[in-house]
């Protein structure tokens, strides 16, 4: 959103600038300005937001890849479960056949 929308964006900040300080104006174009705020913007806070992005992003993988093994956890636990069942199932089945076929005889 914000590189769309940075022409209108510098051009409501250079209106808000100029109306604060009517008084003055910037004949050199403004490279004053930027030679100001280069060495803070580079100096603090472009470190600064990369180290808060790069937490975020590995909190995020992390919680992530911890869902991923508690789900892969559970599904395993599930078929094993399921499998149970079905081992069972099979069991009392041939238990039927075998008194069935007793009481035939």
């Amino acid at each position: 959103g914000a590189f769309f929308l940075w022409d209108e964006v510098a051009y409501l900040t250079r209106s808000v600038s100029t109306a604060a300080n009517s008084g003055w104006f910037a004949v050199d174009g403004g490279s004053y300005q930027i030679q100001i705020l280069t060495p803070s913007i580079n100096g603090i806070l472009v470190p600064a937001l990369s180290f808060a992005l790069g937490t975020l992003a590995a909190t995020t993988i992390g919680q992530l890849r911890q869902r991923q093994v508690e789900l892969r956890e559970c599904l395993n636990l599930e078929a094993c479960e399921l499998n149970l069942f079905r081992a069972s199932i099979v069991e009392s089945s041939r238990l039927c056949d075998d008194v069935r076929g007793r009481l035939l005889t």
